[in-house]
């Protein structure tokens, strides 16, 4: 199978070859889909619960609800030793927001797919 012949059907092949790619496909999309549920289930079921919201919410009221630029006390005072400039100190920091959305949006979506409000993840 060269580069561009990935799809069988699309050059000519015959309807079956066709058919069975998709038909392969749509089978990939649900077990991509099936893990997808399971991942935000996870979620849910660690940050939903007990003390995972109190938790989720630590974690926001830290990360996201900080300016970006904002320094510790601590890692301020060491900031030039590390050699770090603000520019990667802000590319850090939003890799810390981005986790925190992460984990919000998966709990999120696994409360959706429970209510069943979506259809598919």
């Amino acid at each position: 199978m060269d580069a561009f012949n990935w799809l069988p059907g699309a050059n000519g092949s015959s309807d079956d070859e066709a058919r069975e790619a998709f038909e392969n496909n749509k089978a990939m999309e649900e077990a991509a889909k099936q893990i997808a549920r399971e991942k935000a289930r996870l979620f849910h079921d660690v940050f939903g619960f007990g003390r995972g919201p109190e938790l989720l919410e630590l974690l926001r009221s830290e990360t996201i609800e900080l300016d970006l630029m904002s320094v510790s006390p601590v890692i301020g005072n060491h900031l030039r030793e590390m050699g770090v400039s603000p520019g990667e100190w802000a590319y850090h920091r939003n890799g810390q927001n981005s986790v925190v959305r992460y984990i919000e949006q998966q709990v999120a979506i696994a409360r959706l797919v429970e209510t069943e409000e979506i259809p598919d993840v």
